[in-house]
């Protein structure tokens, strides 16, 4: 189905005048998050949310006991974010409903109005909490699975770089530092992230990783970084492999 049908067919979903075929013909065509346009990106993901929700309850049949109700006080100094899948996916699916019902308000054209729009920044941030959360997860393979979810998005906060940075910088698992360092060259824009590559050039260790940030640089056109291509290209103990690329290097930024 071609962007422009879907995105008037979301325009009458989220106004609530959709029918059960046209529904149907949306869940299909947004089916797959990596493969809609990136416009319509927020909307696979919310209708990727629903059905998961649904699978996951019809899975596990759960039941809630009116009487075990508990409010759970909030830790005002809270130290990880402990959510199960279920409970991630069913904030997500609360956030859905909210949408769909919103729209009901909002009119035909309610895709374009400031509150819809302010429903899926929310959505946007849910996602990147989750991932600084899973970030600092023990497992390796969480945290590049969390520096994916970065590369995805189309800006990057303070909070998501430096915590970018600090993982490129000092997390002990090497693939995990290469997938830092992939991510933030999405948003190579950024001074602080050409200054990080910069010195990972002799911080870092892993000859792997110091040929990505060799390209990586290049790529980004960043001239300061000669002086310490020079400097790797001077080291003793410097493999000649990186020797080379970073002379090859110093020859494509002059």
């Amino acid at each position: 189905m071609k962007p422009d049908k879907i995105k008037s067919l979301l325009e009458k979903y989220y106004a609530g005048n959709t029918s059960l075929e046209e529904e149907d013909l949306l869940r299909e065509a947004l089916k797959s998050v990596d493969d809609v346009p990136l416009e319509l990106k927020v909307d696979a993901e919310l209708f990727a949310m629903m059905r998961a929700l649904s699978e996951e309850t019809t899975d596990s049949e759960i039941n809630v006991d009116e009487k075990e109700t508990r409010v759970i006080p909030m830790d005002p100094k809270p130290t990880g974010f402990n959510l199960s899948w279920v409970a991630r996916i069913a904030a997500g699916f609360s956030i859905l409903v909210i949408g769909v019902f919103a729209g009901w308000f909002l009119g035909e054209r309610g895709r374009e109005n400031p509150d819809v729009a302010e429903l899926r920044q929310d959505i946007t941030e849910m996602k990147e909490m989750m991932a600084l959360t899973q970030l600092r997860k023990q497992s390796a393979s969480e945290r590049i699975m969390a520096t994916y979810e970065f590369k995805k998005l189309d800006s990057a906060s303070d909070e998501i770089l430096d915590a970018l940075i600090y993982t490129f910088n000092n997390d002990d698992n090497a693939n995990v530092k290469n997938a830092a360092a992939e991510a933030l060259f999405k948003f190579g824009n950024h001074d602080k992230v050409r200054k990080a590559f910069i010195n990972g050039l002799t911080a870092q260790n892993d000859p792997v990783l110091q040929i990505k940030l060799i390209d990586m640089l290049v790529g980004l056109n960043e001239k300061r970084a000669l002086p310490k291509l020079q400097e790797m290209m001077q080291e003793e103990n410097q493999m000649m492999v990186v020797k080379q690329k970073a002379a090859q290097g110093i020859g494509k930024l002059l």
